[in-house]
């Protein structure tokens, strides 16, 4: 099948594949880079643990999240590379406002407004990929979309813990009548700047199939656009309830550790190791980069190879087994006797957890009609961003806080715990979800 699905020239459709994986790298530093700064927010804001949580998690994802749904409904019905321009302009914004925040409350506001910007580009993003790309080369190209994720994580830790130690090292800088900056408030200034000129540049990249369809194709209306009433959203989600029960539920669990995980390694080593958020960071940063972008696209391309060879579910049998491989990992890491133990068990949570998500996604799309796919996507994000985003960090730190003492000095054998029983309960989930997974040739 030719990747001309739209007709537009091969060149085009990689350029806009690139535009969008930049746009998601970006959002994921924006997410991420807050994690190295526990330190001197708590610090300066007066924070506990299970507060500052609450702005790497909980700020962020209810509304990423919750209005990731109104963006997928538009998204299939409306002009999405306009969407996804509004939204990076909006949460580069917001990133940058953070660094004006002078208390918990109105962190936690920009936090808010960096969720609302972020939740407009995954629904806008999958379904272009999915429509852009035939069923058999899918796989490779929404895993490419995927090492954003990895990548954003990967160059918010590794550039990131250096820009925060430098940064923080050095007095506060007087700008103007604004006052002073703090060395953390000059990392969300920084972080946010590059997304104000990847905004418009979408709006020259991408393109709207669904606006250069012929207004005759079946389903449209005389505009070109797909005819929202056709297929039915609730009938298709009721007939296939328990296929995305399972799979939002089983991908959830993973994504909880795998955010519990990124949310507080670097704060594990300093707190167990000594380690410093510098050398951590470029620790951490160095496996996400080169584990997580590998995994993600060995999942993408494991999952079309299947395809290929008759496994229409070869998405999910792909994730099946990556999630049974994770599981110990993700028990142990926090235990090991050494930071260079710990981290060497870390590598392969983000390498195998890679490897699933991919998979979800594509599984996904092949699984959902054409007209409804950034809906459904819209409604995998909201679970799966709830539990992990926003429940993985906060997770582990209520462990800490309140089973195992408030001082923080068990965070490790929280991590334990929180990662070990998500991956354990994931693994079921992820089985039934591909007994109930609907095929189409």
């Amino acid at each position: 099948m030719s990747i001309r699905r739209s007709g537009k020239s091969p060149a085009s459709v990689h350029a806009a594949l690139a535009l969008l994986t930049a746009a998601y790298v970006l959002s994921y530093v924006d997410r991420t880079i807050i994690a190295l700064m526990v330190g001197p927010i708590r610090a300066d804001l007066g924070l506990t643990d299970t507060q500052f949580s609450l702005l790497g998690g909980l700020a962020f994802a209810v509304f990423y999240s919750t209005l990731g749904v109104p963006f997928g409904w538009w998204a299939d019905r409306g002009n999405r590379p306009r969407i996804v321009a509004l939204g990076v302009f909006f949460w580069s914004v917001m990133t940058m406002l953070c660094g004006f925040a002078r208390s918990f409350t109105g962190l936690f506001l920009m936090r808010v407004g960096v969720g609302v910007g972020e939740a407009a580009l995954s629904p806008s993003a999958y379904s272009l990929i999915a429509e852009t790309y035939p069923p058999d080369r899918v796989g490779r190209a929404l895993s490419i979309y995927g090492t954003g994720i990895y990548l954003g994580v990967g160059l918010s830790f590794v550039l990131g813990g250096v820009l925060v130690d430098r940064l923080s090292a050095l007095p506060p800088i007087e700008i103007g009548f604004l006052g002073e900056f703090a060395g953390w408030q000059q990392v969300f200034l920084l972080v946010g700047l590059p997304g104000l000129l990847l905004a418009p540049l979408a709006l020259f990249v991408l393109r709207e199939p669904r606006l250069e369809r012929l207004s005759d194709t079946v389903g449209s209306g005389a505009d070109g656009r797909a005819d929202p009433s056709r297929p039915n959203i609730f009938a298709w989600l009721g007939q296939n309830r328990l296929f995305l029960i399972a799979h939002f539920l089983g991908f959830s669990a993973l994504s909880l550790a795998f955010n519990g995980y990124l949310a507080w390694m670097a704060e594990f080593l300093l707190r167990t190791f000594a380690v410093g958020k510098s050398e951590s960071g470029f620790a951490i940063g160095i496996i996400v980069l080169i584990l997580g972008v590998g995994g993600m696209l060995a999942g993408g391309f494991v999952s079309d190879w299947l395809r290929q060879r008759g496994d229409l579910k070869g998405a999910l049998t792909a994730a099946c087994g990556g999630a049974i491989a994770m599981t110990p990992f993700a028990a142990i890491a926090p235990l090991m006797p050494s930071a260079t133990a710990s981290l060497l068990a870390f590598a392969p949570i983000m390498a195998l957890s890679a490897f699933c998500f991919g998979p979800a996604v594509i599984a996904l799309q092949l699984a959902t009609p054409i007209d409804l796919r950034a809906r459904t996507s819209a409604l995998f994000l909201l679970v799966v961003n709830l539990a992990g985003i926003g429940l993985g960090g906060t997770v582990v730190a209520a462990i800490s806080d309140f089973s195992l003492g408030a001082d923080g000095a068990r965070i490790g054998e929280a991590l334990a715990l929180a990662g070990g029983a998500s991956a354990l309960i994931g693994v079921p989930l992820l089985f039934l979800a591909r007994h109930k997974m609907p095929t189409y040739e």
